[in-house]
């Protein structure tokens, strides 16, 4: 998955991992928590649900932070591209929205105990 910050495409699932790398204690495991909670489809990131926002917004401040150019994958992958090269931008906002969304929509199917 990709997202856009600061004019730049930003592979959401390797920056989040350089975020994790940075921690000591994540480091044994920051791909797979990545792949975790930045899966291929928008719709599995929304089934992780609150989790996933908040991977969502560590990752963006991280990268700000940092800067989104110096900013490398655990291994030194490239993490940013400019616009145009990657197909899918997605914004934290446009996340947020769909998964307001989809918590109303389960909620209210609960509220009148309807089977999802």
């Amino acid at each position: 998955m990709f997202g856009e910050v600061d004019g730049k495409l930003l592979d959401l699932k390797l920056a989040y991992a350089a975020y994790l790398a940075h921690a000591p204690s994540n480091y044994a495991r920051a791909y797979d928590l990545a792949a975790f909670y930045f899966p291929q489809t928008i719709a599995e990131f929304l089934e992780r649900g609150e989790p996933a926002l908040k991977a969502l917004d560590e990752v963006v401040s991280f990268a700000r932070k940092i800067g989104i150019a110096e900013l490398r994958g655990p291994a030194e992958e490239k993490v940013a591209y400019h616009k145009g090269l990657r197909p899918t931008i997605c914004s934290a906002k446009i996340f947020h929205r769909a998964l307001l969304s989809a918590q109303r929509y389960y909620s209210s199917r609960r509220e009148w105990n309807w089977k999802a």
